[in-house]
């Protein structure tokens, strides 16, 4: 599958340990604190601790993350590619 294909994105969490996320296009950064990434809807990033991403599929937008989610946000991508958070300041 092309990413241009990737039209819906998901976010399925439980028990704020493990979440199952479609709709991915690319992981942009990621430590055990944040990841971010950008969906086919606008940027994202998942905060908490001891975060890991278990699985990532770039051919059809699937991912699974572990550990402890403390937040999960959306933020506008401009269309120059750079991204901001919470009105253009990149967290």
């Amino acid at each position: 599958m092309n990413i241009e294909n990737i039209k819906e994105h998901s976010i399925s969490l439980r028990d704020r340990s493990k979440a199952s996320l479609s709709g991915i296009l690319s992981i942009d950064g990621f430590d055990e604190n944040n990841i971010i990434m950008r969906t086919c809807n606008g940027g994202l990033t998942i905060q908490g601790s001891g975060l890991h991403i278990d699985r990532f599929d770039s051919e059809t937008g699937d991912m699974t993350i572990s550990g402890t989610v403390d937040a999960i946000a959306y933020f506008e991508v401009k269309k120059s590619g750079k991204k901001t958070l919470f009105g253009g300041k990149r967290g």
